[in-house]
């Protein structure tokens, strides 16, 4: 595999590497305490930023990683007949060495579990956010 192809599979290895060791449990709604609704409607909004932002991260990985692919795969494509079982030869063993495809399914089992958070705790905000304006209602109402 060339080089430059190897140095972008292992930075992005090691990213990906990175935000899997993020805890999703982090994320998990119920760990917003009992506070003022107020302040657990900050929380919950700082949890999905928090989220997001994971999320753009691990598919900015996942991405890179397919585009090293393809990259690699119109390399192979120009390759002389005498050179491709060369070519094929090293992506083997970077595979074998490196994995980029366990990290790519990693990073896809845990992006699909962190979009059902996300999911989650956009629900909760928004019942969140419904009762504080149903609170704020009564309170208008109030005599």
């Amino acid at each position: 595999m060339s080089s430059p192809l190897e140095q972008r599979l292992q930075i992005t290895i090691s990213k990906i590497v990175e935000l899997l060791k993020v805890d999703p449990v982090e994320f998990d709604s119920e760990r917003v305490q009992e506070m003022p609704l107020e302040e657990e409607i900050i929380e919950l909004e700082s949890l999905i930023e928090d989220l997001d932002n994971l999320l753009k991260g691990l598919c900015a990985a996942k991405d890179e990683i397919n585009s090293v692919f393809e990259d690699w795969t119109e390399l192979n494509r120009k390759a002389t007949a005498t050179e491709r079982p060369e070519f094929d030869a090293s992506f083997k063993a970077f595979e074998a060495k490196n994995k980029p495809s366990f990290y790519y399914n990693e990073a896809e089992k845990r992006l699909t579990m962190l979009r059902m958070a996300r999911s989650k705790l956009g629900r909760k905000l928004r019942l969140k956010q419904l009762n504080l304006r149903r609170e704020s209602a009564q309170i208008e109402q109030a005599p």
